[in-house]
């Protein structure tokens, strides 16, 4: 890597080491960090900011690296101890490599300290109303767009080696790629764990959980030691009360996208799905005195801007099911079959 000038160097250091830096940068930085010049910059700037550190923080780190150094030096002296036979030449070599990796177990202690990396985590969270969608950009640059009565939870930071959110709902996900950072989409007992990818992932309350891969790969995890992986054009659909997931490929990939583009698809939906998406698009509410009409199944598309009455009306006409409000969004569901 080329070195950097000095006065340039000062000032994008400094942004690094004060946590104000883009992600880009501080790789720059951390790049330079391993070169003899950015190893004295550290090391000078270690002895100048060492002393502004809390005395709790600098035990605690001092504490930390005292024991790991013992353990690297025993672990050290018990393989040169095993190797008696090796040459001088051979036991000066690995007596040499203790520097550098006790110098960068030193600059982590010294760079986290400074950047906050283990300081508590702040989380944020964004709630959907009924009928809206919304665009949420997280700080690793990955994209999500959540459906009507969603709720994303997901911390203002992401950690060293993670990326995770909390997600009820339905989101699209475009993940920024970083393979040394996993993503992980947490509902209820399942992550959904990527690591740079596109998919869909539906995640409300009382519903299986559908995830839909539109590129790259991920991996289900249950939390009951099974995983279950996603090929591009794959879909998913998980049961939470008994665990079973069912993998397909879908002909037709609308009913899963059309949300995004502000309208509704379905294609030979059952009735009960339809309703519930009636209810978080509408906010109205659905009394159903039979259910046996909710295994009845639609196919039928339409914008967000057609109003209730007129989708259920559409139902009506092909099917033995009648709608019948009784005021404030509420609607009753039966059968005109005896």
């Amino acid at each position: 890597m080329e070195a950097m000038r000095k006065e340039y160097d000062e000032r994008l250091v400094s942004r690094v080491l004060d946590n104000q830096a883009s992600a880009e940068e501080a790789r720059e930085v951390a790049n330079w960090f391993s070169t003899d010049e950015g190893q004295e910059c550290l090391s000078a700037r270690m002895s100048e900011d060492w002393k502004k550190i809390s005395e709790a923080d600098m035990c605690a780190a001092s504490h930390e690296d005292d024991e790991t150094q013992a353990r690297m030096k025993e672990r050290l002296l018990s393989g040169i101890r095993q190797e008696k036979k090796r040459s001088r030449l051979g036991i000066m070599v690995a007596a040499s490599l203790v520097v550098p990796l006790v110098l960068a177990l030193s600059s982590l202690v010294f760079l986290t300290a400074r950047m906050k990396l283990f300081a508590p985590v702040m989380y944020s969270n964004v709630e959907v109303p009924v009928g809206e969608r919304m665009q949420v950009l997280l700080s690793d640059g990955t994209s999500v767009m959540l459906n009507s009565m969603s709720k994303l939870t997901y911390p203002t930071r992401f950690g060293l080696f993670s990326r995770r959110v909390k997600l009820e709902g339905e989101a699209y996900f475009s993940v920024a790629k970083d393979s040394g950072r996993p993503f992980t989409v947490e509902s209820d007992n399942l992550d959904v764990m990527v690591t740079g990818t596109r998919f869909n992932i539906k995640a409300y309350r009382q519903e299986p959980v559908r995830v839909t891969l539109e590129e790259g790969s991920v991996l289900l995890d249950d939390h009951r030691l099974l995983s279950y992986s996603l090929k591009p054009g794959e879909s998913a659909e998980y049961n939470r009360i008994t665990g079973g997931c069912r993998i397909s490929r879908p002909i037709d990939m609308e009913p899963v996208s059309s949300w995004r583009e502000n309208r509704q698809c379905f294609s030979m939906a059952p009735l009960d799905e339809i309703l519930h998406t009636l209810e978080r698009q509408y906010g109205v509410s659905f009394d159903v005195k039979d259910p046996k009409v909710l295994d009845g199944r639609f196919t039928l598309s339409f914008p967000n801007s057609t109003p209730v009455k007129d989708v259920l009306k559409d139902i009506e006409t092909v099917s033995y099911v009648s709608f019948h409000e009784y005021g404030n969004g509420r609607w009753q569901v039966a059968s005109t079959v005896d």
